[in-house]
């Protein structure tokens, strides 16, 4: 279904910024207030309608509470997507929606930075394959740009605008808004990461977002993860431990590069009995299995050869996205040498370690690296 005003507006064709929209826990608030639902969402659908139009937009299709809208210009969607956080703030929403964890409104010291139904909102820009819909007689796009978007508005928090890269390049000195870079990111169907951006309004600056949090460790982004799933990490310092024993003592499970002639790169996972018994029974549903990887003696290597390390960081860095890949690994955070990795199965994290390792003994690291005892 399409809004009747959008049929009125020529259709973006050639270099296309595609917006994918969605609202924060709508199937619990349609099970808890059905009635306060429909009411909300005729009120959220007003105002993204409302200001499709004046930002020149083309509403492609909607599917319950998400929209999918096309812009011939990038200023335009991004301006849409700030008007349309900002323009739900305003909103007039039943009270019974206001009572619930999704919707309701929260202040944070004498601002208000939270009221009603929360959008998460995708944006990603290119030239994506158009065609007419034969049944609606609409424009509809397909295509990696599409899918790239999809998946952009998938990692959102509700409330959050998520841009690609190229989008920011494009919107980077916009005023009224706020960005923050999240890093690459690895997009389910996206053959490579994509770099990605949180962008907030002005007014409602002081919003957080886990998703922006990079400095939050992979062990509370893991604990954060596993408790939403009813498990947990008991002792979050304990991966932290391991990694900085890792190939130093008998407490972790630990693989350690057994070539001379390069980068030691240490991976460790939580829990070795865990681990080992699960990877035996092939994983455990519901929980996460978390690695953290990190080069050893890597200080000493930028004080002595830091041209040398950086060029060996792109082959590593690359090497370790790669093989993340393979083996369905997520990837948390990324600090020059050190990354954080989330699996849904023992096996898999168990997999990638072997990987990664025996991948590692093959590349031609720098000459100057060779000679440290790391």
């Amino acid at each position: 279904p399409t809004s009747r005003r959008a049929d009125r507006r020529t259709p973006p064709s050639g270099h296309v910024t595609l917006v994918f929209t969605d609202v924060q826990g709508s199937t619990k608030i349609w099970d808890a207030q059905q009635g306060a639902m429909k009411a909300a969402l005729a009120l959220h659908n007003n105002v993204l309608r409302n200001l499709i139009e004046k930002r020149d937009g083309y509403e492609v299709k909607t599917g319950g509470d998400s929209f999918m809208v096309a812009f011939s210009s990038v200023h335009n969607a991004l301006r849409w997507c700030l008007a349309v956080q900002v323009g739900l703030m305003k909103v007039d929403w039943p009270a019974e929606l206001l009572q619930l964890p999704d919707s309701k409104m929260e202040t944070c010291g004498n601002h208000v930075i939270w009221n009603g139904l929360r959008v998460r909102m995708g944006v990603h820009c290119g030239n994506p394959i158009c065609d007419i819909d034969p049944t609606t007689d609409r424009m509809d796009y397909f295509g990696n740009v599409v899918n790239a978007s999809a998946r952009i508005q998938h990692m959102a928090c509700g409330g959050q605008i998520i841009i690609s890269q190229d989008v920011y390049n494009a919107v980077k000195d916009e005023t009224g808004v706020v960005f923050k870079p999240l890093g690459p990111k690895r997009l389910r169907g996206i053959s490579e990461p994509i770099a990605c951006y949180s962008a907030v309004p002005l007014p409602l600056k002081k919003r957080t977002f886990k998703s922006e949090d990079s400095s939050t460790t992979v062990l509370q982004w893991a604990d954060d993860e596993l408790a939403r799933r009813k498990e947990a990490i008991k002792n979050i310092d304990e991966v932290q431990a391991l990694c900085k024993g890792a190939g130093e003592n008998g407490t972790a499970l630990t693989f350690e590069g057994s070539d001379e002639d390069g980068l030691r790169s240490s991976s460790s996972s939580s829990s070795v009995s865990e681990l080992t018994q699960a990877a035996r029974q092939g994983g455990v549903p519901d929980t996460l299995t978390v690695v953290v990887c990190e080069i050893q003696g890597s200080r000493e290597m930028w004080k002595n050869f830091p041209d040398e390390l950086k060029a060996a960081l792109v082959q590593h860095n690359t090497l370790v996205r790669k093989v993340l890949m393979v083996h369905k690994g997520t990837e948390v955070f990324n600090e020059l040498d050190a990354f954080g990795i989330s699996f849904r199965s023992p096996l898999a994290a168990y997999m990638f370690c072997i990987d990664l390792q025996q991948r590692l003994a093959q590349i031609v690291w720098p000459a100057g690296l060779r000679s440290l005892p790391a």
